[in-house]
């Protein structure tokens, strides 16, 4: 559904008919959480959602059975996400959602008939609702017409310390990437022809394919996806070392006097 002109615009509606807690003022019908959780609705939804995640995938699909209140719960996508890395370490194809990600990979090729989401009408939650309405708001274009921030070309390091770095002001290089190989040589079908096959750390503990990290980011809509944030890229791709520099601007490597991690 769209709003109207100048208003933020709403990309779909919740797939499980989710609604933010205030729009209960503007309905009769009670907030299902309040009938059907039980005992669990003496804990805050960030509490509920919490022991949620102590279970196994099993036990939130059997879980989903039990009331539309845990029907709810239980189809929380950042639950089914941790499942799936945890299951696949990363070799996955992603499909859609997380929870239909997990059943196409666990389960037995051809036995998982799909997902079809429940409509839940009268459900108020702002703690699951409000990570699918940030991912769902489109951005106002209105907001990408005024330029706030200097851009600037030919910037000594002199100029950039006293204009910039210690009066805490943020500054584009306009004149920095466009020199870079990597400016060419990086875009979506160069780097899957060259390195799909090559990890890439996506988490802490999760490595992913630059093949299916691309699938991934083309479909996901989520209020914080994964992301390629690989320090030793360079080590997979060596090649890939020479096509940049760092600029002069940010010469000292402030990051050394951390140390290395264990």
């Amino acid at each position: 559904a769209k709003e109207g002109e100048g208003e933020t615009a709403l990309e779909g509606v919740h797939p499980y008919g989710l609604k933010p807690q205030g729009n209960q003022h503007y309905s009769s019908d009670k907030n299902i959480l309040d009938i059907s959780l039980g005992k669990l609705r003496a804990l805050e939804d960030s509490c509920v959602h919490h022991v949620l995640s102590m279970l196994s995938a099993k036990e939130l699909g059997r879980l989903a059975m039990v009331s539309k209140s845990l029907y709810m719960f239980s189809h929380d996508s950042k639950l089914w996400r941790e499942h799936v890395l945890s299951a696949t370490k990363g070799d996955f194809r992603f499909t859609g959602n997380w929870k239909e990600t997990y059943l196409t990979h666990v389960l037995p090729a051809g036995s998982h008939a799909g997902h079809t989401p429940l409509q839940i009408s009268n459900c108020y939650s702002d703690f699951l609702y409000q990570p699918w309405i940030s991912a769902a708001v489109a951005i106002d274009p209105a907001w990408l017409t005024t330029e706030s921030v200097d851009r600037r070309e030919g910037l000594t390091v002199e100029e950039f310390i006293e204009k910039y770095e210690k009066p805490g002001i943020p500054v584009i290089f306009t004149d920095v990437i466009p020199k870079w190989t990597a400016a060419k040589e990086w875009t979506p079908e160069r780097l899957l022809a060259k390195y799909g096959d090559k990890k890439f750390n996506v988490s802490a503990t999760v490595k992913m394919t630059m093949k299916d990290f691309f699938h991934y980011e083309s479909q996901a809509r989520e209020e914080r996806p994964l992301y390629l944030f690989d320090k030793d890229f360079a080590k997979t791709c060596p090649e890939m070392n020479d096509q940049y520099d760092m600029p002069p601007y940010f010469a000292e490597d402030l990051m050394r006097h951390v140390g290395q991690a264990n």
